[in-house]
């Protein structure tokens, strides 16, 4: 996410050197609704229907928070992809892999594309919509707004926390072990610090300050504060009047809040380096992250992106012992390689070890690479005319791919020969589809959905991240059980009777076994931190084909690292039973358990699950064609 008139420098972070290029050009279409003007282009009108019943139903929420409207009508423009939005002319700025959306000052444009995922969407919306609302409070109409904007501009964590804690309406797991971990190791900033910086911090650590003041003064706070700065133009007065005390005593109260919330946990918790060994190290080579691994066949060797060299590259390196290290992909610097999409993506091995294929983004399109890993020899490049693809994984025989593909808007499971030949798309719905791996016994697709007794599609409610499987003779998808919190990342286990994953449903993400021969649910790591990779819901953990030997991605003084867990079985801890309820919706046969809620830290807000009508008034209104609308 984005306030692009006030931190344009995080947006081409990732692509230093760059210079951004516009591939198409599209035909747009409008749909206009009560308060937005909504854009799109061919093949999204379904997801742009369903993204302006989302943000009509953000824009009420935010209005009652704030006590306002904004003056004047919001123009939302919708990309089908994460490609088609780098693209965009709205900000000249360039576009990383990290920025999910954005807001233009002057204009109120709030940019956004599809990710495949409608959580991920609302959630972009309502971050998007919150700047709206904070650029009309503070600098009123969009003729007055540049003017305005030189008497006061409030610094980034105050902006972009805000827009994070009222969008996710509390502390996600990411944020809290950005918290935790900065508590252990003394990396707190004050408020005036970290009014200094310009990185993820502000989101993070913003987002921490406003839960506090939130559970501490109450939710309204937020609101009345907006206004009372849009009248003093002094951060620590407007706080004064709001919450009776200063930004020097807010700063030591959240400090001292977050230590006390923190460090007791960390007694009895492992660190990373306790549940497996480390085979990277951020500080050592002054990359931020080192995430995406995947693990050979036979275990003795792994893939994975790190950002040493201040782009993103793919590395081959032993698990054994540091004999050797192979860059396999320069990342970022060639038209084959723009981008390795690294956030939500992951690398796979070929069955025989030969070969591994991995999704990047080469011009208007993203394809699916295979590379020999002795000689760096690229055999295929694979590319469908999809908007996205996600996530391959080899089926046992190495025959054929499976990966999660984006097209209109919405993602779904697709499989296609190692060739690319007789492209076959096995899901078509408005689920999730994430993280695919083919079984050993070739006949099941395990992957990760937001389908379950929480998603309304109707109502356009999803539910956390659930994992299913996909049986191929049947076409049949039933979800595991034994399900709380976020589950994502799956991995098979060596004789497929087992799959494991990365869950936060204690409130941390950490590996979990489903047995699915016993249907019990094993714990294998309790990190203080967490396992992870860059975002919430990123691939973070490889399971060996033939091989009871892990690799995982955790999180640790402010960057990520890769461990190497040897028998991870012997460490699996059984999770206390929970009961079991089964529902037969058609066509698909569902199963989940129900049991204890996961700890979360949540503030209250309006009904979620109200539908959100659309009012249109001259729907379709124009189309227009060529750049994007201005």
């Amino acid at each position: 996410m984005l306030f692009a008139s006030f931190c344009p420098g995080l947006a081409g972070a990732q692509y230093f050197g760059q210079n951004k290029v516009q591939y198409d050009r599209f035909d747009w279409s409008t749909i206009e609704t009560e308060h937005f003007d909504v854009y799109f282009y061919e093949g999204e009108r379904d997801a742009a229907l369903d993204a302006a019943r989302m943000a009509e139903r953000s824009y009420r929420e935010l209005a009652d928070l704030f006590s306002h409207e904004p003056r004047e009508r919001i123009p939302l423009i919708l990309y089908a992809s994460h490609t088609d939005f780098q693209q965009t002319n709205i900000t000249s700025s360039l576009i990383g892999d990290g920025t999910g959306g954005l807001t233009e000052l002057l204009r109120r444009r709030v940019v956004v594309p599809f990710t495949g995922s409608y959580a991920e969407l609302d959630h972009v919306l309502k971050h998007e919509l919150v700047h709206v609302f904070q650029i009309d409070i503070l600098y009123g109409a969009s003729g007055e707004a540049m003017r305005n904007l030189f008497l006061f501009q409030p610094p980034l964590w105050f902006i972009e926390g805000m827009a994070e804690y009222l969008s996710l309406g509390g502390l996600d797991a990411q944020t809290e072990m950005w918290l935790s971990d900065a508590a252990m190791e003394g990396r707190l900033t004050t408020l005036d610090q970290l009014g200094q910086v310009a990185d993820i911090r502000v989101y993070r650590f913003g987002q921490g300050v406003w839960e506090f003041i939130a559970r501490k003064y109450g939710v309204e706070r937020i609101g009345e504060t907006m206004h009372q700065l849009a009248m003093t133009r002094d951060l620590d007065l407007a706080f004064r009047q709001t919450l009776g005390i200063g930004l020097q005593r807010l700063s030591e109260k959240w400090i001292s809040d977050i230590r006390r919330r923190y460090l007791p946990q960390v007694a009895g918790l492992e660190d990373p380096g306790d549940a497996g060994n480390r085979l990277t190290s951020h500080l050592a080579d002054y990359s931020q992250y080192n995430v995406a691994g995947a693990i050979s066949p036979e275990g003795d060797e792994y893939v994975y992106i790190s950002d040493r060299s201040m782009y993103s590259d793919i590395y081959l390196a032993s698990t054994v012992d540091s004999r050797y290290e192979v860059k396999l992909v320069s990342g970022e610097r060639s038209p084959d390689f723009e981008s390795l999409r690294f956030f939500h993506t992951s690398i796979a091995w070929s069955p025989d070890a030969s070969v591994i294929a991995f999704p990047a983004k080469i011009g208007a399109e993203d394809a699916i690479y295979v590379m020999d890993v002795r000689t760096r020899r690229i055999e295929r490049r694979l590319t469908f005319g999809l908007d996205g693809l996600l996530s391959p994984t080899w089926s046992p025989e190495g025959d054929r791919l499976a990966f999660a593909g984006l097209d209109h808007g919405r993602s779904d499971l697709y499989v296609v020969d190692r060739d690319g030949s007789n492209l076959r798309k096995l899901t078509d719905d408005r689920y999730t589809v994430r993280d695919p791996a083919w079984s050993p016994n070739g006949t099941t697709i395990v992957f990760v959905t937001d389908r379950g007794p929480d998603t309304d599609v109707d109502a356009l409610t999803f539910g956390q991240s659930r994992l299913a499987l996909y049986d191929l003779p049947t076409g049949t998808i039933e979800l595991i059980g034994g399900q709380e919190g976020m589950n994502y990342s799956p991995q098979w286990s060596p004789d497929g009777t087992k799959i494991g994953f990365v869950s936060d449903r204690n409130g941390i993400s950490n590996i979990f076994v489903f047995d699915l021969i016993d249907h019990r649910l094993y714990q294998v790591t309790n990190l203080s931190t967490g396992v992870c990779g860059i975002a919430q819901g990123s691939p973070a953990m490889s399971w060996a084909r033939e091989r009871d030997r892990m690799l995982f991605s955790a999180f640790k003084r402010g960057g990520w690292d890769i461990y190497v867990v040897e028998r991870p079985l012997d460490r699996m801890v059984a999770v206390a039973n929970e009961s079991t309820e089964e529902i037969h919706p058609s066509p698909l046969r569902v199963s989940w358990r129900r049991g204890r809620a996961r700890r979360t830290r949540r503030m209250r807000t309006a009904d979620r699950g109200m539908a959100s009508p659309i009012r249109p008034r001259l729907p379709f209104a124009g189309t227009r064609s060529g750049s994007a609308p201005t």
